[in-house]
């Protein structure tokens, strides 16, 4: 095991609060993790509020498959192919699950961008749900300024004008706020803590408020801050031919 002074211990530990950082925290404490969120800002950050707040779905799994296997040109595999389909496939029901309780309004995105956008055999397997309505959130938060209101690309208004990802981001706030998941804000993940013998993740090093933190999970480090917009290679990589500008933060 690693000579470390822990200072915190917990069973999961998610890093960013984004769309992916806020879901994982809630199915890891339903499963019964005891579980903590880093956020670097003072609130959920990313991409995901500013974004369209679009959850692709699939309606036919194996033309799903057709579909991204192509598109993909073999740098993914087939294995993570096949569970990333079958988990779209039950995106609507879980998004449902969520907007129940709030009675939030889910619709079908409508419009040339509701399918896949590249023409290959089975892009009509492809959908996209959005959020565009939830009961007593009519006000994008100060916090994030540079969230859009107004109609979506397809031309869909939402309650209030404001735009459907400021909407989804408080959806899954009130359900992590409902299950009294500890959010850490203004605190970065600088390192990954691994055992010297074993290599196994152990824990993670990080800076909260100025001061230098260790926490060890017990479980699991998920690390959901954010995708390749900041890594070069990356982006190299996988878009190719095209100059990728990025607006998270």
């Amino acid at each position: 095991m690693s000579k470390i002074s822990w200072d915190k211990e917990i069973d999961t530990v998610v890093v960013g609060f984004g769309y992916a950082g806020a879901v994982a925290a809630i199915q890891s404490h339903d499963s019964g993790a005891k579980t903590l969120v880093l956020e670097k800002e003072g609130h959920p950050a990313g991409c995901s509020s500013a974004s369209g707040g679009a959850m692709m779905i699939c309606t036919d799994v194996k033309k799903m498959f057709g579909y991204l296997k192509y598109s993909a040109g073999g740098i993914v595999s087939d294995e993570l192919l096949h569970v990333f389909c079958e988990e779209l496939y039950k995106n609507p029901s879980y998004l449902d699950e969520l907007c129940k309780p709030y009675n939030a309004t889910v619709v079908a995105m409508r419009g040339k961008y509701a399918n896949g956008i590249f023409d290959h055999p089975g892009r009509e397997a492809m959908g996209v749900i959005r959020v565009i309505r939830l009961p007593g959130f009519d006000r994008a938060p100060d916090w994030y300024p540079g969230v859009l209101t107004g109609k979506g690309s397809d031309g869909q208004a939402s309650g209030a004008g404001l735009r459907p990802g400021i909407i989804l981001t408080r959806l899954l706030m009130n359900h992590v706020e409902r299950r009294k998941i500890q959010v850490m804000w203004h605190t970065f993940a600088k390192e990954l803590v691994r055992n010297p013998e074993t290599n196994e993740i152990e824990g993670l090093k990080a800076e909260s408020n100025g001061k230098e933190v260790y926490i060890k999970a017990k479980k699991a480090v998920i690390l959901a801050s954010g995708g390749f917009e900041q890594n070069p290679e990356m982006i190299k990589k996988f878009c190719q031919g095209s100059k990728y500008v990025t607006f998270c933060h």
